[in-house]
């Protein structure tokens, strides 16, 4: 409660900033960073962005640094680019502060979903914050720091969780609406002066654990989500299902792949719907130019795989 009750006082104090400012700097990432690595984060990114202004975050030790990104010529007229650190605006430095805020909102709910959560299931045993193997681009250091998992359990499966937007509705209602409020206002604040980094960069995620009865003793998968606090939703970024296939998340990680669908509970039939989400397929009921069909079954060890092609 005072948590919340300290961050409903600093977007008061906030809002006097948000007429400071006429653009959005740009926000990158980079935890546990040196002056120089913040400074390389800072080149790339004007590269990415086009923006001559950036603001690089490290979480991890709760500082920032801006930066100007100069685009120049050496002596023989070559092109070059470099950095220098420039001085945060009042407006910058507020939402810096707005930002760390919310990423501690986001972590601090994060834990009230999984005490929500142990009312639900008193008798399950949650297993300890751990770092998440999610693959990043080989300059982003932001992928190196220790990142804050919390889970949660519910009745249900993963396909269906991924397919409908209802079911997502549902369990973020149940477990983050607490803070859904704060973390809505605290980042718009943000957004005065600041773009807020992308929803895998801030480093809190949940594994929502998924069981096929109302106890929950018997598992039946696993997704892992960040929260979007602006969309009220999640975002998917890894899963599992019963027979421990890798849930895809993109087209072309379906196509191709070998997925054991045997079992209970039309997991085939389910893996098809999701699947053709993601291609834009016409399976199961999903409207579109794309038709998922079964390009080869394989054998192995007694389980079926089956490989999805597209026509």
């Amino acid at each position: 409660m005072k948590k919340v009750l300290y961050s409903t006082l600093l977007l008061c104090g906030l809002l006097s900033y948000s007429s400071q400012s006429l653009a959005i700097t740009k926000t990158e990432v980079c935890n546990g960073c040196t002056h120089s690595e913040m400074e390389q984060k800072a080149t790339f990114a004007q590269v990415k962005f086009g923006t001559s202004h950036v603001v690089v975050v490290d979480f991890v030790n709760k500082s920032s640094r801006k930066f100007t990104v100069v685009n120049d010529e050496d002596d023989r007229g070559e092109p070059i680019r470099y950095a220098y650190e420039s001085s945060l605006s009042s407006g910058e430095r507020a939402s810096v502060d707005s930002l760390f805020e919310y990423r501690g909102l986001l972590v601090e709910t994060v834990k009230q979903a999984e005490e929500i959560n142990k009312k639900l299931y008193p008798n399950y045993v949650y297993a300890a914050p751990q770092k998440v193997n999610i693959q990043y681009s080989s300059e982003d250091k932001a992928n190196e720091s220790r990142l804050y998992v919390g889970e949660i359990k519910t009745k249900g499966d993963p396909y269906d969780f991924l397919t409908f937007s209802s079911i997502r509705n549902t369990v973020f209602d149940r477990h983050i609406q607490t803070n859904s409020g704060i973390l809505q206002a605290t980042a718009n604040n943000v957004l005065n002066t600041i773009s807020i980094p992308k929803i895998l960069d801030l480093g809190v995620f949940i594994d929502v654990k998924f069981y096929s009865d109302d106890l929950g003793e018997q598992p039946n998968g696993v997704v892992q989500v960040g929260i979007n606090a602006l969309e009220r939703g999640f975002v998917p970024i890894s899963g599992k299902d019963v027979n421990n296939n890798d849930i895809p998340m993109t087209a072309s990680q379906v196509l191709g792949g070998g997925f054991s669908l045997g079992g209970s509970g039309n997991i085939k039939e389910k893996f098809e719907r999701y699947s053709s989400t993601l291609v834009g397929g016409s399976t199961a009921g999903v409207s579109g130019g794309c038709s998922l069909y079964v390009k080869e079954t394989i054998v192995i060890n007694g389980r079926y795989y089956f490989i999805y092609a597209c026509k």
